[in-house]
């Protein structure tokens, strides 16, 4: 019996030790990526890549976490906060990765996107083609074009569509930026994320109150997109996405379902066992 539950004990802390420092499957539940990802694929999140995000709370750790679904030790759990830190990387984030993040609009989900900039870069859409610091640059060959150009919500008071988008420069940390009444919309949006509030009273610029006339970023920032641009909420929509935020990569599929089939489901034999780019 004491072999068997050292056995269990072990089985256990392995399988936690993947999900925290290596990875994890997923399955992929809308068509934003597609023709790369497909809705229904069943794919693996590779943690370590962006060196994996250590946990805050009990509830950040797997099986462990079971326990916070009881009221008193959730709410006791909340108050714990271990900081936020990250397992050294294996590479840096890569234009086109295909990144795994938090939601910026719905906190603790996460998302799947192409990144498409990076800190420092000036992006730009001109009839969905893809210009990065004023040069066109190829995009991957799996990315649908964009078709029709729809309003965007990010920035704010903009004549941005989809398919003409830009030029937005991607937030560096370190950076110190001009305020303009021009950027001053989505500078600001940055700022309430770092924890900053800008304010703009009779034509002057304030950070909580004191007069300014630039802003300084605390962190790196990205832009996402999905690969079927014409049906994907992205950063077009919300915004960039910090560094702190970006989870991991995915890189491979294990298999797909097709829940399009009646009665019940299929698998996909195209899109069985293979690596995506």
């Amino acid at each position: 019996m004491k072999k068997y539950i050292s056995l269990l004990g072990c089985i256990i802390l392995v399988a936690i030790s993947i999900r925290i420092f290596l990875g994890q499957p997923c399955y992929i539940p809308s068509a934003s990526m597609e023709n790369t990802l497909w809705e229904g694929d069943y794919v693996w999140l590779n943690k370590a890549a962006y060196g994996a995000i250590l946990p805050k709370r009990f509830a950040d750790i797997p099986i462990f976490n079971v326990f916070t679904w009881i009221k008193p030790l959730r709410e006791l759990d909340a108050r714990i906060d271990w900081g936020t830190s990250r397992m050294p990387e294996w590479h840096k984030p890569r234009r086109f990765d295909i990144a795994v993040f938090y939601s910026q609009e719905m906190p603790g989900v996460l998302l799947v996107k192409r990144m498409i900039g990076l800190p420092g870069d000036t992006v730009c859409l001109k009839q969905g083609d893809l210009y990065i610091n004023n040069k066109q640059v190829k995009q991957p060959k799996n990315v649908i074009k964009i078709r029709n150009g729809n309003p965007v919500k990010f920035p704010e008071n903009t004549s941005w569509t989809t398919l003409d988008y830009g030029p937005i420069l991607i937030p560096q940390k370190g950076m110190a930026l001009e305020l303009t009444a021009e950027n001053f919309s989505w500078i600001k949006n940055v700022a309430q994320k770092e924890g900053v509030s800008l304010t703009l009273q009779n034509g002057e610029f304030y950070s909580n109150n004191t007069p300014v006339n630039q802003y300084m970023f605390k962190s790196n920032y990205y832009f996402m997109m999905g690969d079927n641009r014409n049906n994907s909420i992205d950063s077009r929509f919300w915004g960039f996405v910090p560094e702190e935020d970006l989870v991991g990569t995915i890189n491979f599929v294990f298999f797909s379902l097709d829940f399009s089939t009646w009665p019940g489901f299929s698998f996909r034999s195209k899109h069985f066992m293979r690596y995506v780019d």
